[in-house]
């Protein structure tokens, strides 16, 4: 598994649903970047100039919105992820 530093985050974005439930497939949706997800794992905070660290208001297993186009996208074992900092968040749902 990925580990984060400083005031860095990894979010498991949720998937774009496709179809709804009773089976009706939503044209244009492909390829559409949900800004909802899942914390994985958090940095250990942001590091102040006088050598002392701001810790992180968020924790792994939060579930956040975000910014529409933030983040660095990277795949680990298969699983797409988003490398954002812990500004680009804009609320734990």
């Amino acid at each position: 598994m990925l580990k984060v530093l400083g005031n860095k985050v990894l979010v498991k974005p949720d998937k774009v649903e496709e179809t709804t439930a009773t089976g009706i497939v939503l044209p244009g949706r492909q390829g559409q970047k949900k800004n909802i997800g899942t914390v994985v794992c958090v940095g250990p905070g942001r590091m102040l100039g006088n050598g002392k660290r701001i810790e992180p208001d968020i924790k792994a297993g939060d579930h956040v919105l975000f910014e529409q186009y933030v983040g660095a996208p990277i795949t680990d074992n298969g699983e797409e992820y988003l490398i954002m900092t812990e500004q680009d968040i804009i609320a734990v749902l």
